[in-house]
């Protein structure tokens, strides 16, 4: 078996293609083959599939795609590989070999030390298929993919440097120029490809070689070649013999990356001829990485090169091009402004000036227009004692010397679009670059500036800045920690700079250590360097703070007391108690200012480090009083508006009594489930920030209230986090019934999740609960709930018993909405019971109460239970009827968490009629949703109908495999009546290949569930296939005793099976 990551992620064995799955699965395969023999932990894989976004119900999801993996390995049965998992997370085991990455480290290594080297490199090369992880997308793999590339070209360079000691010039020329054209700024390619010529007696090429490269260098990057290649150049120049083919080709052959450079070689000599070009450019920053598409957009602003043999010919009606690069403090607008200005500094061969405007100075006032100038004039050539003392006359002077003239002048750190107007040239062939933490609106609006708003780096520069500046590897040696100091730091480029200089002055400090006390502590005071306030965090974002006016300050620092990544509108004003009107333009004033930023129309959020700065700023400067007010009054906005958008299809079925003085209703439903989604990463915080600093009675009720609403959208680990700390705020606050009902939605969401144990005890705390707090509906409820859990257990007896107490509660209290739940989850319990008719019976009336409260949202269930029941009494046009009914109305009221369901019992009824193609289409659709969904109940169901129907159509091996996997996933979450279900597939597999053993053997422990359990249809299933195996094994007997019980349960129930059945 062989695995391959040098290309496409692929696997093979014998020949034969192993399929992957899709790419997050493959994702998942290559993180495994990455990390081959060593335990990957869940929360890591997690991070390197999903990033930072990973969906609520990810872990489940994860699961789903280890299954699909450890089945399609199986498979395969090659000894010793197998995919496992421990105490230290999942572990994939395979022989190094087999996998081409690790192959190719071993040959890499070995050529380090061998004789054969350029043999050993040829092979380790030759593994290479494309782009490493061709076609996975994500952060790790792109960095991954970044970082093997970047061994990929080590390796074929250290071939190269091989080969050219041994004299194989000639033959690697080709190469040589593809390698040098690929990577025109890798001077080691460059250097490699001259020697290469001058050995192949082509100087004069070589010659051009260098200059262009050194022109190119200059152009791109803004810098000089280095000493290795004026090194080569010089000995070309020289006729150096030691670069000369060497007599005996060998080990000690002088290499082109090792040559020394010569002593006299110290770049071009200085034209002290040449006029007095203004280079005002301070130094280049190193280490400054990412921001590609800003520099592209910077480039698209550059005046059109007229070329070096003409003059620059301005077009009179033309306009100075101005780019205003604006952003937070420590976004690294003055970095970008000079990296791009050095970068581009030859297509102004008239110069570059450059002022600091000191719009935000720590210790001085923003420079007046009359001291920039005089500062550019100064740049020009003007002697001090010859610049005009009026200021029109200045600015005169300097219009007049940049006339005619490419010139790049960059106003950095510019505090208003005032101070920057007198600074604009006149000269269209001039470029103007203005940095700014203000947008500067005024200057696009009245002097057509170009805005470039610069926020963080992306993850993957993020990384790199911290490893051009620590090392590539003590970045690599610690890269979840590296991950984590990104993170922390918020992606900011000063922070990150702050955060690497204390790395570099303490080479012994891991990097976990850092990131453990920028997690742990504060961050704002960790991100300050001894000896240089001026390059704290802290101190930047204070310039801008005390830049603000007092309303817009006022709401900064109440940002720090607001829960949740994002405010709105409506929610400032709420948090500020005051207008909406106002609070816009509040908000829109911290815009301008950077202070926060707009991803969408009317949402605004804080940079984290930002928000943490308000934080502080509250504390220090809001009383107590202040800062729970303003908290009081948004978490009731929240609470309010919550009430308002659950009315529509989300209000809990069980509904604590309390004041809901509501809110402006939503335009409809479509809006209410908007807002809803927008909102849940705040409402979650909101939650958690009451349990924490009270009131604790908002915590729990806005919990409660979101409950319905994260079950069916299956927002699975928001309702974790907004349960739990409700419980906590309700046991806080010593409210048993708030206790009751974050137990109830505790236990509700266990039970989704698969996690029986837990969701039995929650329940059992909740029924307890509400039976001491007098609150019979939710006691009523428990029972019937604890019923649903005993069916997903697969005991239909105990099911069947708890619901019909809940049952019989809901009608003595004449409530008919909750008793329409009751009896759409019961007839589930009486479908597998074999109770058929009471099920039809009971699924009816559920929709009539539905149909006569005009809610359509419970009425899928039923219609999926009255569907499946139909359909097992040999109603197949009905059941069609019912399964697109409930899958439409999924459609029209968003209802994920039972879109699964009717898929699977539209596969099953088209399955039966003979249908494969629209069988396995709903079968397919049913399983990606219960996957995404985190519905292992769902999941399970819809493997096992995919392997019927592989069954069904004659494809053994992958039947084997989708019902295996059932059974794995049935059995790992002790769900019963699944892992029954999964066992007569199996068996009835086994049975047509004739391994009748196996097929017994999974026939009997069917027939063991389904018993124990009160399965009546599974167990007439069991007999069916015990009754076949018997008779293909020439024991009529048993045979007919076995049919003869099948035949039994048939005639009581009314149960007719089908070609799925």
């Amino acid at each position: 078996m062989e695995f391959r990551l040098l290309g496409p992620v692929e696997a093979s064995a014998e020949g034969r293609p192993v399929g992957l799955g899709h790419p997050k699965q493959r994702t998942v395969a290559a993180v495994l083959l990455c990390e081959l023999g060593r335990a990957v932990p869940a929360e890591r894989l997690i991070d390197r599939v999903w990033g930072e976004d990973p969906p609520g119900s990810v872990r489940n999801i994860l699961y789903g795609y280890i299954g699909r993996l450890r089945t399609a390995l199986a498979d395969c049965g090659v000894p010793g590989v197998r995919l496992t998992r421990g105490s230290g997370g999942y572990l994939l085991e395979a022989d190094p070999e087999r996998v081409d990455l690790h192959r190719f480290h071993r040959l890499t290594a070995a050529a380090r030390d061998g004789d054969d080297r350029v043999a050993l490199l040829r092979q380790a090369l030759d593994l290479w298929r494309g782009d490493a992880l061709s076609g996975l997308t994500g952060a790790w793999a792109e960095a991954t993919r970044a970082r093997l590339a970047d061994e990929r070209l080590a390796a074929r360079l250290e071939l190269y440097d091989a080969s050219l000691r041994l004299g194989h010039h000639r033959e690697l020329l080709p190469e040589l120029r593809a390698q040098a054209a690929a990577h025109p700024l890798d001077e080691r390619a460059v250097r490699q490809l001259m020697t290469a010529l001058y050995r192949g007696e082509r100087q004069a090429e070589a010659l051009e070689l260098y200059e262009a490269t050194r022109h190119r260098l200059a152009d791109d990057l803004g810098v000089d070649p280095g000493p290795e290649l004026r090194g080569v150049h010089q000995r070309i120049l020289s006729e150096d013999p030691s670069l000369a083919v060497p007599e005996e080709c060998g080990a000690d052959a002088v290499s082109v990356s090792e040559a020394p450079v010569g002593a006299g070689d110290s770049g071009p000599p200085a034209d002290s001829a040449l006029p007095r070009v203004p280079a005002g450019l301070p130094h280049v920053v190193g280490g400054f990485r990412g921001r590609a598409e800003e520099i592209a957009r910077l480039d698209a602003l550059l005046p059109p090169d007229p070329g070096p043999a003409t003059e620059a010919a301005e077009d009179p009606a033309g306009a100075v091009a101005i780019a205003a690069v604006c952003g937070t403090a420590g976004v690294g607008k003055t970095a970008l402004a000079v990296h791009w200005g050095h970068r581009v500094r030859r297509r102004f061969p008239d110069g570059q000036l450059y002022v600091d405007l000191r719009g935000f100075d720590h210790d001085s006032e923003p420079l007046r227009p009359a001291e920039a100038i005089g500062q550019l004039l100064h740049g020009l050539g003007v002697a001090r004692e010859r610049i005009p003392a009026d200021g029109d006359e200045q600015v005169h002077l300097y219009r007049s010397l940049l006339a005619g003239r490419r010139m790049l002048v960059v106003l950095d750190n510019a505090a208003s679009a005032d101070q920057v107007r007198p600074l604009l040239p006149g000269a269209p062939a001039c470029q103007v670059l203005v940095t700014s933490r203000q947008r500067l609106s005024g200057l696009v609006a009245r002097d057509g500036a170009q805005p470039l708003v610069l926020g963080s780096l992306t993850p993957e520069a993020a990384r790199a800045v911290l490893a051009a500046a620590v090392g590539e590897d003590r970045v690599a040696a610690e890269p979840e920690a590296t991950d984590r100091l990104v993170r922390l730091c918020g992606a900011l480029p000063l922070a990150l700079r702050v955060a690497a200089a204390q790395l570099v002055c303490d080479p012994g400090r891991p990097v976990a250590d850092l990131a453990d006390e920028l997690g742990n502590g504060d961050r704002l005071a960790a991100l300050e360097l001894d000896g240089d306030p001026a390059s704290a965090v802290r101190r930047a974002f204070t310039l801008s703070y005390r830049a603000l006016a007092p309303g817009p300050l006022r709401l900064f620092r109440l940002l720090g007391v607001a829960p949740g990544p994002e405010i709105t509108v409506p929610a400032a004003a709420a948090l500020l108690d005051t207008g909406e009107r106002k609070a816009a333009g509040l908000l829109r004033a911290l815009d301008a200012a950077h202070l926060v930023e707009s991803p969408r129309p009317g949402r605004y959020r804080p940079h984290d480090l930002l928000r943490e700065y308000a934080a502080e700023r509250a504390r220090a400067e809001c009383g107590v009083a202040e800062r729970a007010a303003a908290l009081e009054r948004l978490l009731a906005w929240y609470l309010r508006r919550a009430d308002a958008a659950t009315a529509y299809g989300y209000t809990p079925q069980v509904r604590l009594e309390r004041d809901r003085a509501g809110d402006s209703a939503f335009a409809g439903r479509d809006e209410a489930l908007a807002w809803l989604e927008d909102e849940r990463a705040n409402l979650v915080a909101a939650v958690v920030r009451a349990a924490e600093a009270g009131p604790y009675r908002t915590a729990w009720q806005l919990a409660d209230e979101l409950r319905t609403y994260f079950y069916q959208r299956r927002h699975l680990s928001a309702w974790e986090d907004a349960a739990q700390a409700g419980l906590r705020a309700a046991r806080q606050g010593g409210d048993p019934l708030g206790e009751a009902a974050m137990l109830h939605s505790l236990g509700t969401l266990y039970r989704h999740t698969g996690e029986v144990e837990a969701s039995l005890g929650y329940h059992r705390s909740a029924l307890e609960g509400y039976r001491k707090a007098g609150f019979a509906e939710g006691e009523a409820a428990m029972l019937c709930n604890l019923g649903t859990l005993y069916d997903d257990m697969g005991d239909m007896r105990r099911a069947a018993e708890w619901q019909d107490r809940g049952i019989r509660m809901f009608r003595t209290l004449d409530r008919p909405g909750l008793l329409g739940p009751a009896l759409s989850n019961s007839s589930a319990v009486d479908v597998q019971l074999g109770e058929l008719r009471r099920a039809v019976d009971r699924a009816t009336e559920a929709i009539g109460i539905y149909g006569r409260q005009e809610t359509s949202s419970g009425t899928v269930t039923a219609m999926i239970n009255r569907g499946q029941a139909h359909r097992l009494l040999g109603d197949p046009d009905r059941a069609l009827a019912d399964g697109r009914a409930a899958a439409r109305l999924c459609r029209e009221l968003s209802q994920r968490h039972n879109e699964a369901s009717a898929h699977d019992l539209l596969a099953q009824v088209h399955g039966d009629a003979g249908r494969p193609d629209a069988a396995f289409a709903h079968a397919e659709r049913a399983l990606e949703i219960a996957v995404e969904t985190s519905t292992p109940k769902d999941e399970a169901d819809a493997l096992t109908t995919l392997g019927e129907l592989h069954r069904a159509d004659g494809r053994s091996d992958r039947a084997g495999a989708r019902l295996t996997e059932a059974l794995d996933a049935a059995a790992s979450r002790g769900l019963r009546r699944q892992e029954a279900e999964a066992h007569v597939g199996l068996a009835r597999l086994r049975d047509g290949s004739r391994a009748y053993e196996a097929a017994a053997g999974h026939a009997e422990r069917a027939l063991a569930i389904a018993r124990g359990q009160g399965l009546r249809l599974v167990e007439c299933r069991a007999h069916h296939a015990l009754a076949a195996l018997c008779r293909a094994l020439g024991d009529p007997e048993r045979a007919g005793r076995h049919a003869s019980r099948a035949r039994h349960i048939r005639a009581e129930t009314g149960y007719r099976p089908a070609r799925l059945g």
